[in-house]
């Protein structure tokens, strides 16, 4: 899986969600989960989209190899019209576990 659609954004965005697929390594990219959760830090309570993926190197010959890795970021959409109005990437949220927790 390559992520070349994140290039005309900025380092610090590509650094999460492009930097993990290491060719070189046979990254193998075992899990991709979605979840809904709330801001906590700069929109606070805003509704945002998380995307969390388990990831493993298969080629490489260091420890890493056997080493499950998890990367995670979270963008929240506003959309008004069916157009897209806002868009941001969010560091501070809830986890899944903590979203349960708080909907029932």
């Amino acid at each position: 899986m390559r992520v070349l659609f994140i290039s005309p954004y900025p380092k610090s965005i590509y650094s999460i969600v492009g930097s993990w697929d290491i060719s070189e390594y046979g990254t193998q990219l075992l899990e991709v989960v979605q979840f809904n959760s709330k801001c906590l830090f700069c929109e606070f309570g805003k509704s945002v989209k998380v995307y969390k993926w388990r990831y493993q190197y298969k080629i490489d010959k260091t420890l890493m190899n056997s080493k499950i890795h998890e990367s995670q970021i979270a963008f929240n959409f506003e959309i008004k019209d069916n157009q897209l109005y806002d868009f941001g990437v969010c560091n501070g949220y809830l986890d899944k576990e903590e979203m349960n927790l708080l909907n029932h």
